[in-house]
């Protein structure tokens, strides 16, 4: 997966034929369709679709989705959301609590925040 600071530079990168493969590093990545289409929560609780673009190396075949460098590959929030969540969770802030101050559910980040210390040598 790629990120790109804007959409119209992935565009233009893309029809120029200028972006490299990462998977070989000697091809030029292709425009081959989109990816699925997915909500992405920002902070505030506002939700954005974004589709990203699907790429394909000339060389070895391999596709490639090119997403916003604001959203995190294979996460529903952006990273301005996952930021906040762990600076709180290293502030001491429990699921809960985070889940409550963005507005999102608090299994959302409960599963993906790591074991507080106190947590760590109790073995919980």
């Amino acid at each position: 997966m790629l990120t790109c600071l804007a959409a119209g530079a992935a565009e233009a990168s893309l029809a120029a034929g200028s972006l490299t493969c990462p998977s070989c590093g000697t091809g030029r990545l292709a425009r081959w369709g989109h990816g699925r289409e997915r909500e992405v929560t920002l902070l505030g609780g506002k939700r954005v679709t974004v589709r990203p673009r699907r790429a394909r190396c000339t060389a070895c075949d391999v596709t490639h989705l090119i997403v916003p460098a604001w959203c995190a590959p294979r996460r529903a929030h952006a990273l301005e959301v996952i930021g906040t969540a762990a600076a709180a969770a290293l502030a001491g802030s429990g699921h809960r609590a985070i889940g409550a101050g963005l507005g999102v559910p608090q299994l959302t980040y409960g599963q993906h925040l790591p074991p507080r210390p106190a947590d760590m040598l109790r073995g919980a």
